[in-house]
């Protein structure tokens, strides 16, 4: 297939953008082996002697006069000029033609805008697998629904005729902003559509916005009486199972309901996506600037799709006598819900596409987006959140006021002033805070406020009573200290009790090289692996600058008036984090020496291939007489120790072929075991509620997506219930640990079994189909835990580890001959 056939053959399956269409023409050139030089298309949108037509450009223009050049009709009033540049006929007109309407989609168009038109059933299908074919691409994509308030005036007032050289003017003003962007489709009478593929959410409301503009700023011919502006719904269906027709639907319902009192929304703009929630932290306006502060570059924080178009609008605006002007125009045309409450306050980076924020959030987002615009580097800013004479908002560079809000803030009243930083610093300079934290539980405040978070990990303590791991976590304090030249502060936080000892010795810092052996550099030195000289240094720096705070308004108190004391070095420099570590391996050891044996254990993708590899490996080690052991029946068996089973994708219905007609035997297995309350190791389980505590702590684990953590602590153990002191006769399950890991948006479970002693032959396949199948159980039920506490994620199970202590397989005569059946019919 050469690159014209490929071309038409992508342009027959698929809408594309302008930008795309380019890039196809450019391709085809490369791929072309030098026969095609440039191929440049002109196109005249509706152009009349009045002007009220457009010209746009794609392909790729060549140098010098072309070799070919002709011009002709489209469809619906549209002409079209074909230039080529080529060599040993490497493309033709009649191709070239072919492949612009291919674009064009000419023969979909409709007479009055020259677009294609959605109600035509091949281009309505081109729709759909361009759609799917983004989300399969996993790209972020938003579908818009447009329309002309007031277009029922000009055909009431006037005529069709008149309504439908509007229709071509606002296609002509859309195409003119979406020419290389999106994909523009009419729909029918004033209804257009968008298909857009983003970047940033951002984008979808700058984009919005400037096709309201020039909407607006546009004349309308002879229509000048009627005031002819834009409404648009906007649905974002990045995964949504959906399709075009749904989410255009979706769209126009949330600007235009047609439902008895609920009018449409005129000139504004309607977003919405799956999960649109809205999620608030902490109503606190000195926890909020710490986070602007420290992520001046960072994008997200803000937690709302308009609040981020603010900051992004803001950092490039000119700050002119019409800064009040141009934000409260792009107020009103949001038309917001006013509310109280902040998001940015909250942790991670979620956002909604809600057109509801408080007057503060207003605050936030103009403060973030100043901060950040290169245009006023080096002024004053100071913001007044309610603390003035109005307790309205107000922003001031230097002495002049640039913002009012006509909104009061009624508590939580105080003023921030700062110098706008230079433009393109590294953003972790802004970072001054490393915070020592005692134990894993996560407050809920925003992490990146802080250059680096130490967690000094508690458990040493409370398990065993350890010390904690002080030298390690004063190790990476010391590294933070020679890669960032404004990280100025220690704060310890939370209950030290049972990690007293780095407590001890950053609250002793001013002992240090005085007292002794505990706080000599050389002791330091010699438990950190730093330098003494890194170890004097940062004495003298931290000395008075580690503070120990208990709650969390202390904590918020604290790094606020670290931030507001202005002490920051703009042109400090970080450097990376270096990676050392002490040389210990001698990398000459034979691999032989230390590797595990074949006898150890071994990996499989399912339980019908352990079954037969387990044997084997078990046959196999009869070679010696080491492995070989009398039970205490006085029967001779193979046994290997602490065998571990690992199962890369288990499915309890994936069954050796030797137990393929015992399905009921295995079930019957199952029931016994783990089905239900009453089965032998369930029962033992729910004791103390261990099974229902086990499953709530993996869900809390996995359920809020901001703070989800890879827990180690899901186990479930079986107890030893001793009934008989003469017969000790302990169950052949030990426990059962759960381990949820994260990949992308999918949550994984790991499930490794313990197992104090299994037979080979009959008790390896039944526990390993119990096991696997117990683990679906479970998986299951965590899944629907999640969705049911409103969280939309992909659980599956991941790996099924299998340890037996005791791994025997009896050595008469028959048993043998079963198992070499077994290989032999596995083998090849």
């Amino acid at each position: 297939m050469n690159s014209i056939e490929s071309a038409l053959e992508v342009l027959d399956r698929y809408v594309i953008t302008g930008e795309e269409f380019n890039e196809l023409i450019s391709n085809m050139i490369q791929s072309s082996d030098g026969s095609i030089e440039a191929i440049h298309y002109t196109l005249e949108h509706f152009k009349s002697d009045t002007g009220r037509g457009h010209t746009f450009d794609y392909g790729l223009p060549g140098k010098g006069t072309a070799t070919s050049m002709k011009s002709f009709q489209l469809e619906n009033q549209l002409s079209l000029k074909i230039s080529l540049w080529y060599r040993d006929n490497g493309i033709n007109e009649e191709n070239a033609e072919k492949i612009f309407r291919e674009f064009w989609n000419s023969e979909d168009s409709n007479a009055s805008s020259g677009l294609p038109s959605r109600d035509k059933k091949r281009f309505a299908d081109k729709c759909n697998r361009t759609l799917s074919k983004l989300q399969n691409e996993n790209k972020n994509i938003a579908v818009f629904m447009m329309d002309l308030d007031h277009f029922r005036d000009v055909n009431n007032k006037y005529n069709h005729d008149v309504g439908s050289a509007v229709i071509r003017e606002f296609a002509n003003v859309l195409l003119q902003v979406n020419r290389n962007k999106g994909i523009i489709i009419h729909q029918s009478g004033d209804e257009f559509n968008l298909l857009l593929s983003y970047n940033n959410p951002e984008e979808i409301v700058a984009l919005a916005k400037e096709m309201r503009f020039a909407v607006k700023k546009h004349t309308f011919e002879n229509v000048p009486d009627v005031a002819l502006t834009m409404a648009m719904g906007i649905r974002i269906v990045n995964h949504e199972k959906i399709d075009f027709t749904g989410a255009v639907k979706a769209s126009e319902g949330l600007y235009n309901p047609k439902i008895k009192n609920m009018p449409k929304q005129r000139d504004s703009v309607r977003i919405d996506k799956l999960e649109n929630r809205v999620c608030r932290g902490e109503d606190s306006v000195k926890l909020a600037v710490c986070r602007i502060i420290s992520n001046i570059f960072d994008k997200g924080i803000l937690g709302n799709i308009y609040l981020e178009y603010f900051s992004a609008l803001i950092s490039e605006m000119a700050i002119s006598d019409t800064f009040q002007e141009d934000i409260n125009d792009v107020i009103s045309w949001i038309n917001p819900h006013w509310v109280e409450g902040i998001r940015c306050t909250k942790v991670g980076k979620s956002w909604d596409t809600k057109e509801e924020f408080s007057v503060k959030e207003i605050g936030l987002a103009l403060m973030h987006g100043l901060l950040r615009n290169k245009n006023i580097s080096g002024k004053q800013l100071k913001i007044d959140f309610g603390k003035n004479q109005n307790n309205n908002l107000s922003i001031f560079i230097g002495d002049k006021i640039i913002y009012q809000s006509d909104k009061k803030i009624e508590y939580d009243q105080f003023s921030y002033q700062m110098t706008i930083p230079k433009f393109n610093m590294n953003p972790l300079i802004i970072k001054r805070v490393v915070l020592v934290q005692a134990g894993y539980e996560r407050e809920n405040i925003p992490e990146d406020i802080f250059y680096n978070i130490i967690r000094v990990d508690n458990r040493p303590f409370i398990g065993g009573g350890l010390p904690d791991f002080w030298a390690a976590a004063l190790c990476e304090l010391i590294t933070d200290m020679n890669c960032n030249e404004n990280f100025t502060d220690i704060v310890i936080y939370g209950d030290t009790d049972n990690t007293r000892k780095i407590e001890q010795y950053l609250k002793n810092i001013n002992k240090w090289g005085k007292n002794g052996l505990e706080y000599g550099f050389d002791y330091i030195s010699k438990k950190t692996y730093k330098s003494n000289q890194d170890i004097i240094k940062f004495k003298e720096k931290f000395t008075g600058h580690v503070c120990h705070v208990k709650t969390k308004d202390e904590l918020i108190d604290h790094i606020y008036n670290i931030y507001n004391d202005n002490k920051m070095n703009w042109d400090a420099e970080i450097i990376e984090k270096p990676f050392s570590s002490r040389r210990f391996l001698d990398r000459q050891l034979a691999y032989n020496d230390i590797r595990l044996d074949l006898y150890d254990g071994c990996k499989a993708k399912s339980i019908s291939d352990a079954f037969p590899i387990v044997l084997e490996i078990l046959r196999n080690s009869n070679r010696t007489k080491e492995n070989s052991i009398i039970d205490q029946a006085g029967r001779e068996l193979l046994e290997l120790t602490n065998f571990k089973i690992t199962l890369s994708t288990p499915k309890s219905n994936d069954l050796p072929d030797y137990y393929s007609f015992d399905i009921a035997e295995l079930e019957k297995y199952y029931n016994a075991t783990f089905a239900y309350d009453e089965s032998l190791f369930r029962k033992r389980m729910l004791i103390d509620n261990q099974f229902d505590v086990m499953l709530q702590h993996v869900v809390s684990a996995i359920s809020n997506k901001e703070k989800r953590y890879a827990t180690r602590r899901a186990v479930l153990v079986v107890p030893n219930k001793v009934e008989n002191e003469s017969n000790y006769s302990p169950l052949g399950l030990v426990s059962i640990w759960l381990a949820p890991r994260f990949i992308s948006d999918k949550v994984v479970i790991d499930f490794s079994y313990t197992w104090r002693t299994v037979e080979a032959l009959v008790g390896l396949p039944l526990s390993m189909y119990a096991s696997v199948k117990f683990a679906e159980e479970i998986t299951e039920s965590i899944s629907k835990k999640v969705f049911d506490e409103g969280e939309n994620c992909i659980i599956k199970l991941g790996q099924v580890s299998y340890i037996a202590h005791s791994l025997h397989m009896f050595l008469d005569t028959e048993s043998v001959n079963i198992v070499r059946g077994i290989v032999n019919e596995a083998s090849f």
